[in-house]
């Protein structure tokens, strides 16, 4: 695949592609990767609108070219001009993603006006995480007017005569769902390492400021328990326990409110699920030794301890793990791929058994 480094004005245009099996959703990628091919300075260059529409692959109908630049505020803003072999009124959805993640983080329309379509995302005034920035411009033909839709199953009559589509009543299903891909340098990957870095920072934080509140809670426990510790103290770790666990997440959520999305979300939910285990363990403990917890009883909580431990204990090696781990980013990434291909593969099995 062609790729190239993108400074602040320089754009970068790169071919679309008919994905197989296209699902345009609102937060997600597609499920296939586009082909690049080598970029155009002017899109409109690169569409032969001698031709007629339909002569033309669903991938030869659109070109776009991206600008990316960053205000004096530190404010992330994407540009994209698009060419288009469509009628007027067509619309596009412009939306752009980390390249190691699925989820958009920006997303616009844009409709077709002699040719040509604008969009701009953002600016983002949070941090959008570095490294290369994914652009995709998709047409969906379902999602067009009626008007629109009848100029492209019939033509206009005049500069297009018939259907923009080798296919009649719509085109084939290349042609009703396609995109375009253009990638854009964002901090490049140093810059994508400082952020993967920071954000595994931030979770570390949080999740030893856990550890350590649980660590506290269970001396006085166990103290209860031994008779050292009056229910009293008890009671009142077990409210300090709360008291700390929220004061460890809403520092994790003021620090993740700085960016516009997180690079490990999955992870960033392990935090809160292992605050919210914390919690539960230390309620079941407090209970079985006597304390009296609302809604709780002595017998039903020691029964329910064991499991309430296991789960803390595995969210908290879950974490460690990732932590741990080196090229965190990168092997999530490639196990999305990995899911993507599977799919692909199955679809394939399953188009070409006629099922």
């Amino acid at each position: 695949m062609w790729t190239e480094r993108a400074g602040p004005s320089r754009a970068l245009v790169l071919a679309s592609a008919c994905a197989l099996a296209l699902v345009l959703a609102p937060a997600r990628a597609g499920a296939d990767e586009p082909a690049a091919t080598k970029p155009h300075a002017d899109p409109a260059k690169a569409i032969d609108f001698s031709k007629h529409p339909r002569e033309l692959e669903c991938w030869d109908k659109t070109r776009i070219a991206v600008t990316r630049s960053v205000d004096a505020r530190g404010a992330l803003t994407i540009k994209v001009s698009g060419a288009a072999y469509y009628p007027d009124g067509t619309t596009y959805v412009v939306a752009v993603r980390h390249a190691k993640q699925e989820a958009y983080f920006g997303k616009v329309t844009a409709r077709v006006s002699a040719h040509a379509f604008q969009a701009t995302v953002g600016s983002f005034s949070q941090s959008v995480p570095r490294g290369e920035l994914v652009v995709d411009a998709w047409f969906v033909y379902e999602s067009q007017t009626d008007a629109v839709k009848k100029v492209l199953d019939e033509g206009d009559g005049v500069l297009v005569k018939g259907s923009y589509f080798h296919c009649p009543n719509g085109g084939c299903k290349y042609d009703r769902k396609n995109f375009t891909k253009a990638v854009v340098d964002h901090g490049g990957a140093a810059g994508q390492a400082a952020d993967e870095a920071a954000e595994k920072d931030a979770v570390a934080l949080a999740r030893t400021t856990l550890i350590d509140a649980r660590k506290a809670a269970r001396r006085v426990l166990d103290g209860v328990e031994r008779g050292e510790k009056s229910p009293r103290e008890g009671k009142e770790r077990l409210d300090r326990l709360e008291r700390d666990t929220k004061d460890a997440l809403e520092t994790f959520a003021r620090w993740r409110e700085k960016r516009v999305f997180l690079l490990f979300p999955g992870d960033a939910s392990n935090v809160s699920a292992l605050a919210d285990a914390i919690v539960l363990e230390a309620r079941l403990r407090a209970a079985s030794v006597g304390l009296e917890i609302p809604s709780l009883d002595a017998k039903a909580a020691g029964e329910q301890l064991a499991a309430a431990q296991g789960k803390v204990g595995d969210l908290s090696d879950t974490l460690k793990g990732f932590l741990d781990e080196a090229g965190s980013l990168d092997k999530a990434w490639n196990e999305i791929k990995a899911r993507r291909e599977a799919a692909a593969a199955a679809a394939k099995v399953v188009a070409l058994s006629g099922k």
